[in-house]
């Protein structure tokens, strides 16, 4: 059954791929017999959102970090069964797994060594720099990473509503943030984890690569890049956007205009690769070795790269057949599955109907994050996939019951999956 499952991934994702690559040449003026709808026409309204808007989607959005924060309490509270409780507990429940290494890096790679190997290299710096910064104003290390996560998941919010309505209705741009806001395991946006500084990087790349202001896409995404090993990557949709948009195809037979119009737009997006070279330099400062993170990830994360559509097959081994527990099948490796296959669904589901930049965005993503040997964070890493909320928020503007299906399952699902993790869970 997992060979049946890795092949059929293997078809999802190249025959995705392929679509993709035929609407992007049809869109970039390649004369195709298939041509391709306009994913725009069946919608009749935009929508500019205004200041207070905007100021009002990150204030619900803090809102509603502080009640996770607070639920988590409670949760713990019930569950972990341990007598009494100190209200420090209210924060210090938050500092699990690899969000230690966060902290430490905020003090420098250097700061933390196992037998002279920094192992916190395999961490990418820029939440962790954010961190030192907050750390300032405010000194003890995980009220100061909470903070931090919940402005920038709040900011992650508005950046996406405005995002959507650039190509969809008010109320599909309301659900899309509402939907990512209260995914199973978006409570890792407001933890001391670098979600948060990923998600917001992605998104505003993603907003203005779609408005076309190259500059900002281009800084945005070193800010990417330095979040996430993924983020140098957002260079090949906005790529994509940039060719449909200016039609590129058109242009070959005007050589002097192709050039200068690469020349003076698409080259800011060669900014993007700047924030992964910064990284390997830190790399490189460590340990004499740009790719020494690899090392490091083998030695103390037992990762290695794989191809992707193993991961899928590997996933169901060990959520049906494996010997880990079942506590553990169902923290992190059942609903890894269950992600990515609905991930794979929703990509068919998309390919036709939503912009070619946010399909290819998606198809990217599954990719390098299923490429890992041991996926326990799966979860954690799909949360961040943008398209998901803005697939899933216009089909729930077509259907109602979807919508309200998705709310009630998935709210359930948050509380049980934050429980979990504030009691040390497998979920990470």
């Amino acid at each position: 059954m997992s060979i049946f499952i890795s092949i059929i991934s293997a078809v999802i994702i190249f025959g995705s791929g392929i679509i993709l690559i035929w609407h992007m040449l049809a869109n970039a003026g390649v004369k195709l017999s298939y041509t391709i709808p306009d994913k725009s026409a069946r919608y009749f309204e935009r929508h500019t959102p205004s200041s207070r808007e905007c100021v009002t989607a990150f204030i619900c959005s803090m809102l509603f970090r502080i009640f996770v924060i607070a639920a988590a309490y409670v949760g713990f509270c019930i569950f972990s069964g341990s007598g009494n409780f100190k209200l420090t507990e209210i924060y210090s429940r938050w500092l699990q797994w690899d969000a230690n290494n966060y902290i430490r890096i905020s003090e420098g790679y250097k700061s933390f060594d196992i037998n002279g190997d920094y192992s916190t290299i395999v961490f990418f710096p820029l939440y962790s720099w954010l961190l030192r910064i907050v750390r300032i104003f405010i000194h003890q290390p995980v009220i100061a990473g909470l903070t931090l996560s919940a402005l920038l998941s709040s900011a992650s919010c508005v950046y996406l509503y405005k995002l959507v309505c650039i190509d969809y209705s008010r109320n599909t741009a309301q659900n899309a943030a509402v939907l990512m806001c209260i995914f199973p395991f978006s409570f890792f946006f407001g933890s001391v984890m670098s979600e948060s500084a990923f998600l917001l990087t992605s998104i505003m790349t993603l907003y203005y690569t779609r408005k076309h202001n190259w500059i900002m896409a281009g800084i945005s995404g070193i800010l990417a890049a330095l979040s996430r090993s993924a983020g140098v990557f957002l260079i090949f949709p906005a790529t994509v956007e940039f060719i449909e948009e200016y039609k590129l195809f058109e242009l070959i037979k005007k050589p002097k205009e192709l050039f200068n119009l690469v020349l003076r737009k698409w080259t800011w997006l060669l900014l993007l690769p700047l924030g992964t070279i910064i990284y390997l330099i830190i790399n490189y400062w460590l340990s004499g070795d740009p790719f020494y993170f690899f090392d490091m990830e083998e030695k103390y994360w037992h990762q290695v790269s794989q191809p992707f559509f193993k991961t899928a097959g590997s996933l169901f081994e060990i959520a049906f057949t494996g010997s880990k527990d079942t506590s553990t099948k169902m923290s992190a490796f059942l609903p890894g599955f269950v992600s990515l296959m609905c991930s794979y669904a929703l990509l068919v589901f998309g390919l036709r109907r939503h912009r070619s930049m946010y399909m290819f965005w998606l198809v990217i993503y599954i990719v390098i994050n299923t490429t890992m040997s041991w996926p326990l964070s799966l979860c954690r890493y799909i949360s961040a996939a943008v398209p998901i909320y803005i697939i899933l928020a216009d089909m729930c503007e077509r259907s109602k019951k979807l919508n309200t299906a998705l709310l009630l399952s998935w709210g359930i699902l948050y509380g049980i999956y934050l429980t979990g993790y504030v009691t040390t869970h497998q979920l990470m």
